[in-house]
């Protein structure tokens, strides 16, 4: 796949763009056939050890093979990186696994320091709603 995006000759953004969608691609595949989910967690253990993957594209792979506390690490590992470019993304996926796994106190905490823009965000209104529900 390296080789194939350098002779496309790609910015490192746009490499990241078709490498996440290449991997929902995979997603999907593997959701339609008839895998074994051992094949599905071991390809995606490959693929999340990458730093080309974004942030939310590994929290919701992971929240969707229910490896909530693994999600909650990525998000934890970001958030003490970047603390200013949390996404609306990242909060949802974050909040979901809080919800799954009946984290109240650590789903509260995120909310209570979410900024403005985010409280504000539609798909984080939503997230919150599901997650107190």
């Amino acid at each position: 796949i390296d080789k194939a995006l350098k002779l496309l000759e790609l910015n490192a953004c746009q490499r990241k763009r078709v490498i996440g969608a290449l991997f929902q691609m995979f997603i999907l595949f593997v959701t339609l056939s008839r895998h074994s989910k051992s094949t599905y967690i071991n390809v995606l253990r490959s693929i999340t050890k990458s730093p080309r993957i974004s942030i939310e594209t590994q929290m919701k792979t992971l929240n969707d093979t229910q490896q909530f506390r693994k999600t909650l690490d990525v998000f934890d590992k970001h958030k003490d990186k970047y603390q200013t470019m949390i996404t609306d993304r990242v909060v949802v996926q974050a909040l979901r696994a809080c919800a799954r796994l009946g984290f109240l106190d650590r789903g509260q905490t995120i909310h209570q320091k979410l900024s403005d823009n985010l409280l504000n965000n539609v798909y984080v209104q939503t997230s919150l709603i599901n997650f107190y529900s």
